[in-house]
């Protein structure tokens, strides 16, 4: 085993280290296995081999061994680090022998696996055996911000001898089944992780499973057959020709009693369980993909390859609805615990939630790159998870409804009123503690704060764009405030009210303020735009009629009438076309308590009450349309917004209605009363206003004021990703819950069974993981800082590895990011526009805050920007291909000269000689230089000067043959280089296929366009290496070596003059985007798709082989 005797392993027999495990088993040598199992260089021989199955395997059979032992033989050694190390590294050693101890010293550092990895390592870094077979002069990467504790989300990982297709949990969540591609069982004990039994069915593959109860299995096949399997003696109990082709899905009813299975045949067969025969055969006309039972049990739900959802009622073999939207065919289908929804999801990825008494999809999302393979609810349908064959596990809420930001100010005081700006830029917020506080919408930063007596503002009110605001006061005043930059005046004050106005409506010609004192006053516009001075206003109508406090008014859609809410439970509506004004209709007590809000849509007025209710109203002829319950406590808002109802609650609930009746989703959005919403489509969205039928409106979004003080916004049709959860190395195939057990499993084409932990209730966000994944990054010029942007538009500020601050700067995905000073810094989003901010470090020395400055928008969404150091100019290419220079004056910024080329750019480098290299792309790569002008005028009246092209070549990757290969591989890096060795310049390309291309040039010589075509157009000027398996998201440098990034999840180093690897390092997920410190260009940061941010050192000395 070893015959050196110095536990180095070198020369061990493979079969001894085979049957060691069992001998020192049998022998009662438990310390002496132990030993071995807490020994790195034991493991790393296993690594070597290529046999890490048969290694976790001893890890359960010691376990095994070490529960039935009663302690006979004292204290053991602590095995559970080892053992979770190996189970969590089995995909990643599998495929790179070479990383064991990269992986081991990327566990904490209080971990004994790390400590031990550290001690076995050098003090030159070299590699603790001589023999381990890894690249000389491989260099080890540190990864400085790792995490501190080990991750618990996974428990254990059991590997299979075939391809697993499906798994079941038993019941009790004891035992699992695992079904494979050759048509084996593998009965799995989960509390020790070892395999019980193995069953050989007759069938050609097993493509479903299930438990019928604790001991009893039915399994279905690729050859349409059923078969049922007592587990206790392994005897098949049934075999049924079940279908005429393959079955491709079973679901047990929830009483247990029936059996239903689908098939490529065409037809749902629902079976009698105790006697196998079939109850039912439902006709579909197109092959069948999943299917499963409603919770009540008399429902089905089936996908098919005709991109439909259908529901049947299998009792009365009837179809009670089918539901149209997906754009591929459906892989998977589920209903929530509580009946009211269906998940489905398609070959695209794509996952949609349908309710299920009225079959209108409520929300659609994408959840993988690729076929979804599993669709779960989990924790009572707390969340619900997706398994995909892009390898991920993830999930999601069960319910709808992302929260997008939270704006929280240094006061504790309650937020009473929310109004957002009629362009969706600008919110105002009042206060119980008498202010009034501005926010831009998108960033959160606070922009102006208006100067209110000591009263609280209880109203507030857009008039004119982003100009004119109107608050109302406990002070019985209206106020008109004028909005000018980062200021605020008052225009007029507005006297009329002997009690406070609680809420305020506006035509085209009339503002309704409703009072405390049972009055609505009707103000003219034209005076309270007017600019002269601070004049007061007077109403110009006063509307009687209520006999207690006024709580609500609402215009309707053509200001031509208007109705009020009160206190005395009554709605009464206004003609306003008349004078004098007077009631048209009335609907006394049309509420069991008092009526707290109503609203006006095209079709019907909404109103909600304290009874808890809300209902619709015919304002014609006063009948109530529907009423709809949902809420748990006094309803304190309603909205409408195309067909949906919206209200909030006096616990912290926002509800969603289907105009319909139908329930959308329930969000817990604060821990205390919500006192007013708005809501609104989110502003900057690339989808159009008008939708095609069919299309969900994902853009609407709602703000919500509560007495916690905060003000927060919903995005309501959509899910909010809990957790993506990496380990399998190859497609995802099938995923098993069961109801009150506290873990899930997962099975792979990696051959291996995954076992996690369900989620507990939604805690803390993770400060040093983004929402959603990494898309920018940038350093500031002295290193110090680092930026970071996310896909949800999500800025942090870094230093030292260290999360200081974190903003909602974007309501969409940033792009890029830009540092022009040490502290000051430009971000570019798909939301349209550009904000500039500075950083202003506190008291403290390890913490900063980001200030937004200013900030200016495009007509479309930002795709690169760059700053021009020479000029200190701001350089904005967008998606549809237009590149602009901007100029900073003051707190504006303004076009200096810009260009349009019809397809975006990728990148933008500035040259040593000022001008500017630019890459188009991303599917057509085009390189293209451009010449500034010398001294750009700011002139207002003159139009924007034009870039000069110098020159514009494509940048087209080859076959090995010399050809131009087709448009599916295209460059995804293009970067110039001046570190070449020799001071040569160069140019390094990467391609959708992983593979790099490099390319020396003398830039004496390459000065035009034909030039450039020469060099680049010939075949033999490029040094080919294939880097990664994957596309190539990045690529950076040093003196001595080149760093690339890839989807494939890897971080690679490579010798600069021979281009052979030295390093590698593995991401959680697909890796986006990478940038070296640029004072310390060994030190570089990259994101994964995850929104994790690892900051790497890659300059220790090499490991010598």
């Amino acid at each position: 085993m070893d015959p050196a005797g110095k536990e180095t392993f070198t020369d061990c027999d493979p079969e001894a280290l085979a049957a060691l495990p069992d001998h020192l088993t049998l022998c009662g040598e438990l310390t002496r296995l132990a030993s071995l199992l807490t020994n790195l260089r034991f493991s790393s021989l296993h690594v070597r081999l290529g046999i890490l199955p048969q290694l976790a395997s001893t890890f359960s059979l010691y376990y095994a061994a070490a529960s039935g032992d009663g302690g006979s033989h004292g204290s053991l050694p602590e095995v559970s680090p080892y053992r979770d190390f190996i189970d969590a590294n089995i995909p990643v050693l599998s495929q790179n022998p070479s990383l064991f101890w990269q992986q081991a010293l990327n566990q904490p550092d209080s971990s004994p696996v790390c400590r031990q990895a550290q001690g076995l390592l050098g003090k030159d870094g070299t590699f603790p055996l001589p023999s381990e077979k890894v690249p000389e002069d491989f260099r080890l990467v540190e990864w400085t911000n790792k995490p501190q504790v080990v991750s618990g989300t996974e428990g254990k990982v059991m590997t299979t001898p075939t391809v697993p297709l499906c798994v079941s949990i038993s019941p009790a969540g004891r035992t699992a089944v695992v079904g494979t591609s050759e048509g084996s069982l593998h009965i799995l004990d989960l509390d020790s992780g070892q395999e019980v039994r193995s069953l050989a069915s007759g069938c050609d593959g097993i493509s479903d499973c299930v438990f019928l109860d604790e001991s009893t299995l039915c399994a279905t096949s690729f050859n349409g057959k059923i078969e049922v399997w007592s587990l206790a003696d392994g005897c098949r109990l049934l075999l049924i020709d079940g279908h005429g082709d393959r079955i491709t899905g079973c679901a047990l009813s929830p009483d247990g009693k029936h059996l239903a299975t689908c098939s490529w045949d065409q037809t749902v067969k629902v079976w009698v369980v105790v006697t196998g025969k079939l109850n039912v055969a439902l006709t579909n006309p197109h092959p069948l993909n999943c299917v499963t039972f409603h919770p009540e049990g008399q429902l089905l739900a089936t996908g098919s390859w005709d991109r439909t959802v259908k529901i049947w009622n299998w009792v009365r073999a009837s179809i009670v609805s089918v539901l149209n939207g997906h754009p591929a065919s459906v892989r998977a289908v589920t209903f929530a615990p509580s009946g009211e929804f269906l998940a489905s999801a398609s070959l695209l990825g794509e996952v949609r939630l349908w309710s299920t008494a009225s079959g209108l999809a409520v929300a659609g999302y994408q959840a993988h790159r690729g076929p979804v393979t599993a669709l779960r609810f989990l924790a009572d349908g707390r969340y619900l998870l997706t398994t995909g064959e892009d390898h991920q596990v993830r999930i999601w809420s069960g319910t709808l409804g992302r929260a997008c930001g939270q704006y929280i100010t240094d006061q504790t005081s309650a937020a009473l009123c929310v109004s957002v700006s009629r362009n969706g830029v600008l919110m105002a917020v009042g206060y119980h503690s008498n202010q009034v506080k501005i926010f831009q919408l998108e960033t959160g930063a606070l922009t102006v704060e208006c100067e209110v007596p000591q009263v609280p503002v209880r109203c507030l009110q857009w008039l004119d764009g982003e100009e004119l605001l109107v608050s109302g006061s406990d002070d019985n005043v209206l106020r008109v405030w004028r909005v000018q930059g980062f200021g605020a005046s008052c225009e007029h004050r507005c006297w009329g009210h002997t009690r406070p106005p609680v809420s305020f409506s506006h035509s085209q010609q009339f503002l309704a303020s409703a009072s405390d004192d049972f009055t609505v006053l009707l103000w003219t516009l034209a005076e309270l735009v007017d600019r002269e001075g601070c004049a007061d206003v007077t109403p110009a109508c006063v509307l009687r009629g209520h006999c207690n406090s006024v709580t609500c008014c609402s215009f309707s859609p053509d200001g031509l009438r208007l109705v009020t809410s009160s206190k005395d439970k009554s709605l009464l509506f206004w003609d306003l076309t008349t004078l004098p004004v007077h009631i048209s209709l009335s609907l006394l007590s049309c509420h069991q308590d008092w009526i707290t809000g109503c609203t006006w849509a095209p079709r019907y007025v909404a109103s909600c009450s304290n009874d808890g209710t809300v209902r619709l109203w015919d304002p014609n002829n006063g009948e109530c349309i529907r009423e709809l319950k949902g809420h748990t406590s006094t309803v304190s808002g309603v909205s409408i917004m195309a067909d949906l109802v919206l209200s909030v609650s006096g616990t912290g609930d926002l509800v969603v209605w289907k105009e319909s009746g139908a329930a959308v989703t329930t969000i817990h959005a604060h821990p205390r009363r919500i006192n007013h919403l708005a809501a609104f489509n989110k502003p900057g969205s690339a989808v159009q206003a008008e939708r095609e039928q069919g299309e969900l409106p994902e853009t609407l979004t709602v703000v919500t004021a509560s007495d916690d003080g905060s003000v927060r916004i919903w995005q309501p049709l959509q899910a909010d990703e809990v957790s993506t959860l990496t380990g399998h190395s190859a497609p995802v195939s099938s995923a098993a819950v069961r109801d009150r057990v506290p873990f899930f499993l997962t099975v792979g084409a990696d051959r291996t069974v995954r076992q996690w932990d369900v989620p507990p209730g939604k805690g803390l966000e993770d400060p040093s993981c983004h929402r959603g994944a990494v898309t920018a990054l940038c350093w500031s010029p002295s290193g110090t800082f680092l930026v970071s942007g996310s896909q949800s538009g999500e800025l942090k500020v870094w230093s030292s590895g260290i999360a200081l601050h974190s903003i909602q700067a974007h309501m969409n995905c940033i792009s890029a990011v830009s540092f022009f000073s040490e502290n000051d810094f430009a971000v570019g989003s798909y939301d349209k526009s550009v904000s500039i901010w500075t950083l202003r470090p506190q008291r403290q020395m390890h913490s900063v805050r980001m200030c937004l400055q200013s900030s200016f928008t495009l007509d479309w969404p930002v795709y690169c920007l760059s700053m021009l150091r020479l000029q200190e100019h701001l350089l904005v290419g967008d998606l549809l291909g237009n590149l602009t220079i901007w100029a900073p004056e003051g707190r504006h910024w303004t076009v200096l000269e810009g260009g349009f080329y019809h397809y975006p750019f990728s990148r933008v480098i500035e040259r040593s000689d000022g001008s500017l290299l630019t890459v188009l792309g991303p599917r057509r790569t085009t390189l293209m230089a451009l010449k500034q002008p010398d001294n750009p005028a700011l002139e207002e009246e003159k139009e924007p000067e034009q870039l000069t092209v110098c020159f514009s070549v494509s940048m087209i990757p080859w076959s090995d043959s010399g050809e131009k290969v087709n448009t599916l591989v295209w460059l995804t890096v293009v970067k110039e280089s001046v570190t070449s060795p020799g001071g040569a310049r160069s140019m390094l390309c990467a391609d959708s296929q992983g593979t790099l291309w490099c390319s020396a040039w003398d830039p004496t010589t390459i000065q035009t366009e034909g030039s450039y075509i020469q060099q680049y157009g010939e075949l033999s000027n490029w040094t080919r290496k294939q880097v990664h398996s994957d596309r190539v998201t990045a690529v950076t440098e040093t003196n001595e070596l080149i760093v690339t990034t890839s989807y494939d999840q890897s971080v690679r180093l490579w010798d600069r003059v021979s281009l052979k690897q030295v390093g590698l390092f593995t991401c959680q997920a697909p890796v986006l985007c990478l940038e070296a410190n640029p004072v310390s260009p060994g030190v570089g940061v990259c994101g994964d798709s995850s929104g994790n941010v690892y900051f790497l050192r890659w300059n220790s000395r090499p490991a010598k082989g």
